[in-house]
């Protein structure tokens, strides 16, 4: 994949992550359906093996402790609100998408599941 098609994929990662933490924010989904969409080991390998940024890295690994704050009983809400703002912030200094990576429902995911 070119530098452009990586950098359309991180943002849509992002995008992603930008509506689960406004989901767990708001208490439309639990950090359980959180993990199963995006914060795990698979998706982190992934990101890795494809030399994603450190910041979309990061903030993904965070994603995948969120629950470790939960079982201690603190309020993950106060790190769920950093990492959407940190999230924010790391978008908005993307370039414009170069739509030169295969869009996502271009996967076959209605035919599989529809």
């Amino acid at each position: 994949m070119n530098t452009s098609g990586k950098t359309d994929l991180e943002k849509l990662i992002l995008l992603v992550n930008l509506g689960i933490l406004h989901s767990l924010k708001n208490d439309y989904i639990d950090i359980n359906e959180a993990e199963h969409f995006l914060y795990t080991p698979s998706m982190l390998r992934l990101l890795k093996e494809n030399n994603c940024s450190i910041g979309l890295i990061n903030i993904i690994q965070r994603g995948t402790e969120l629950e470790d704050l939960e079982g201690f009983n603190i309020d993950f809400k106060d790190e769920v609100e950093k990492m959407f703002k940190e999230c924010e912030h790391m978008i908005k200094n993307l370039p414009e998408t170069s739509f030169e990576f295969e869009k996502w429902y271009d996967q076959n995911l209605f035919e599989k599941y529809g």
